[in-house]
């Protein structure tokens, strides 16, 4: 990935569309990594790209400590990508659940997320991940200095991996087996 190995990489994989707001990530983190002390962190944004002038806006925003790699990620190159990041970085004009705050935790990868829509629910404070307040670029960019600067990492590395493993596709299956089947029963789940 061509990436130096001593950074503390902040990453956003996905697609580069409008909706997920990377522009504000952009700019939280331009302000977070001006007084960051050296070796300065990077910001990874990769994925599928959309609108063309979507793209290159974010690149018109970007600090030269901001990679983009607008281009399709390989099922097979997701764990790579993920791998390189220390912790994703996410905000949402509108979010009730996201995909890929879930890939990223799923990979052990704690989460820097906005307080919108059901994302506390899985984005715990110093456990899988740090919160901010949804459209507050202060917020994000002090929420940057905290993940870059915490001791908890490996913690949050291990309890990302723990609760991906809570809710495996058969502990969730089993969970509406049971609940279906006491709907069908009559019982209140």
């Amino acid at each position: 990935l061509s990436l130096p190995p001593d950074a503390f990489i902040f990453g956003n994989l996905g697609e580069i569309k409008p909706y997920k707001q990377l522009e504000f990530i952009v700019d939280a983190f331009n302000a977070f990594a001006a007084a960051a002390p050296d070796p300065k962190p990077l910001l990874v944004l990769a994925g599928k790209p959309g609108p063309p002038e979507y793209v290159e806006a974010i690149r018109a925003r970007a600090g030269e400590h901001v990679r983009i790699h607008a281009e399709e990620i390989p099922d097979a190159d997701v764990p790579l990508w993920l791998g390189a990041m220390d912790a994703a970085v996410f905000a949402f004009r509108d979010i009730w659940m996201s995909g890929s705050v879930m890939l990223a935790l799923s990979y052990a990868v704690p989460a820097i997320a906005p307080d919108r829509g059901c994302l506390p629910e899985y984005v715990f404070e110093e456990d899988t991940g740090f919160l901010y307040e949804h459209g507050n670029a202060g917020a994000l960019r002090d929420c940057l200095a905290r993940a870059h600067a915490s001791p908890l990492l490996p913690h949050l590395r291990y309890m990302c991996a723990a609760h991906a493993e809570k809710w495996t596709v058969e502990s969730v299956a089993a969970r509406f087996e049971q609940l279906y089947a006491a709907l069908a029963n009559g019982n209140e789940a």
